[in-house]
Formats: C-alpha cells, structure tokens, sequence
C-alpha cells in the first residue's frame, strides 16, 4: 500500500530562511573571492525587481558563487552549513510532524538541490524534489525550469507518476497555491503560527 504523502515547501517554511541567501552567506565567508560575482549579482537582482529579467534568468546569476567547483566540494560544503543550521534554523513545529512511519514527507522546493540534498544526511524520511542545475563549462544554470508555483506541480507527478493521496501541504507563500490545493488540508507556515489555507 502506497503510503499518504505530505508536501512541505522548503524556504520561510521547513527551513526559516531563504537557503540560497544563507548558502551564498556561508560560501563567501569561506571562499572570499565570491565577492568578485556580486556586482553581477545585484545588478541582475534590479533587472529582476524592474521585471527586466525573470526569476529564472536572475537566479542562474546568482548561483555564479557555485561555478567552477565540483558537485562533491559544493555537497561537503553543504553537508557542513546542514550541520551548522540544524535545528535551530528550522520550524520546530513542522519538524515534530516529520516521524511518523505511515507517512511520506515530501519536500518540492524552487531551491537547487544541489545543495539542499545533504541535509538528507540529517532528515533521512524525506523525499526531496527541487529545481534540478547542470554544470556548463564551469557554470551552473538550472536544467529545465525553476521548480516554482505550476513548475512544482509537473515536477512532484513526474516524482510521483501513479496516483497518490496527498494528506496535508504546508507553504509559507501564496505563490505555491497550486501545491496547496493538491491536498485534503492545506496550511500557511508564518513562523511558527500555522492555519489552514484557503484559495
């Protein structure tokens, strides 16, 4: 018998921060040459608030702190920055849901899982889907598309191609509605106050 699934967005809601921001944060403290990608960084970030760019094309400039290193040393990094966010950094509330052998806890995140698989290590039940990243010559720039709003949807049924009961979603942000309504009952994670949702 397949097992109910829950689906969990990742950042401002499992995890209570922006993860790409953190990671970033904690690479440059650790490679300071970073600092050389971040006038691309913040001038694509005003292309993008000026809705010159999209969200997809500014987060390929934003991952430039990632070029030129291996999947390995990005996942040891990563591995280290998991040990060192977790689980202070995470909603503790959602994080005591997340034991529960009958269930099968699923996160689908717009992060790249590049970086976010690691923590794996430390949230063993997980599932994990998230925007996929290719390396091109050196660059990393996502592969397909930014698992994000509908995008989260085409990604969870290629996951899960046979149907499913989805039990409960939680998401800190309207945009992933299309996720929300997949689910008998849906809630909105602010801090940690959770209410159930509604379209």
């Amino acid at each position: 018998m397949v097992k109910p699934i829950v689906l969990l967005d990742f950042d401002g809601t499992l995890y209570r921060k922006d993860s790409l921001i953190t990671f970033h944060l904690f690479c440059l403290c650790k490679y300071p040459i970073l600092i050389i990608w971040i006038p691309f960084q913040v001038i694509c970030w005003l292309l993008h608030l000026g809705k010159l760019i999209s969200s997809q094309q500014f987060k390929n400039v934003y991952m430039l702190f990632l070029s030129f290193r291996s999947v390995e040393t990005i996942e040891e990094d990563a591995a280290a920055f998991w040990k060192q966010e977790f689980p202070r950094k995470f909603n503790l509330k959602l994080l005591e849901l997340l034991h529960n052998p009958e269930e099968n806890y699923v996160i689908i995140t717009a992060s790249p899982i590049v970086y976010i698989k690691p923590l794996l290590q430390l949230l063993p039940l997980i599932t994990l889907i998230g925007t996929e990243v290719k390396d091109i010559n050196g660059f990393y720039v996502i592969d397909g598309k930014n698992c994000k709003g509908k995008e989260k949807i085409v990604a969870f049924r290629k996951k899960f191609p046979h149907p499913t009961t989805i039990t409960k979603a939680y998401s800190d942000n309207h945009t992933d509605k299309p996720m929300l309504e997949l689910a008998q009952n849906a809630f909105l994670v602010n801090g940690d106050l959770i209410t159930p949702y509604s379209s």
